[in-house]
């Protein structure tokens, strides 16, 4: 089978967990024979077109710079009434779902895997209906409804709970339609949805995110002397 798998952020580019769990799927569909290739963004305008590079499970990568006012890797830069701006392009520009279309009919896949759209285009799910693709889509997290994608406890403001957001919401829900099958990670994402009138048409399956691979070291003795133990991270 020919699967498709669009995101707005594969790895190497990324910078949280959404994309490792797309390249965790990838490697799934990889390691069970299928022709597995993705569509994703770049942050530079290296050419006017998509380039189509080799990547580890992926037999093929098509990257883009999706016009908009930034990349969305750079959104920590600008204000917040340019990122009005971005969300609203991010919206409606049909260019960029224009050329996602065209790498849909060049390849012809059997199917459309969806992840986080915001930043590639959310114009997508306009082309793969219009193509007539069976199409599954994934959620990660809150953004098709609250743009920044965050959702904190207690906190109430216009940006969460005023007209704008809502207005915003409704735009979305019409742009992402109801794709055949809505995969969630859980059922707080799940549930959020439902009550917020999404994917009407679609069918909602809870599944887990595929879990890393690991293995277990091997269990050595430890050597003469106290334990000494670091930790990295960060604090909260």
């Amino acid at each position: 089978m020919k699967i498709a798998v669009i995101s707005n952020l594969y790895p190497p580019i990324s910078r949280g967990g959404a994309e490792r769990v797309v390249q965790r799927i990838v490697k799934g569909f990889y390691g069970r024979g299928h022709d597995v290739f993705v569509i994703s963004s770049r942050p530079h305008r290296l050419s006017p077109w998509q380039t189509s590079l080799p990547s580890l499970y992926a037999q093929r990568v098509y990257r883009f710079f999706p016009l908009n006012l930034y990349h969305v890797l750079r959104d920590y830069r600008y204000p917040f009434p340019i990122r009005i701006f971005w969300h609203l392009i991010d919206l409606w520009y049909w260019g960029n779902g224009k050329r996602v279309a065209e790498i849909l009919k060049n390849e012809k896949p059997d199917i459309v895997f969806t992840h986080n759209l915001k930043g590639i285009g959310l114009t997508i799910p306009k082309e793969i209906r219009r193509l007539g693709i069976p199409w599954i889509h994934t959620l990660h997290d809150v953004q098709l409804s609250i743009p920044s994608g965050l959702l904190i406890y207690g906190q109430k403001s216009w940006l969460t709970r005023g007209w704008v957001r809502f207005w915003y919401e409704r735009q979305v829900k019409r742009a992402m339609g109801s794709p055949d099958i809505v995969i969630s990670p859980s059922k707080f994402l799940s549930d959020f949805y439902k009550n917020r009138g999404f994917f009407p048409g679609s069918e909602l399956k809870v599944m887990p995110n595929p879990a890393p691979d690991f293995r277990m070291p091997e269990k050595l003795q430890r050597s003469a002397g106290p334990l000494r133990l670091l930790v990295a991270g960060q604090l909260e």
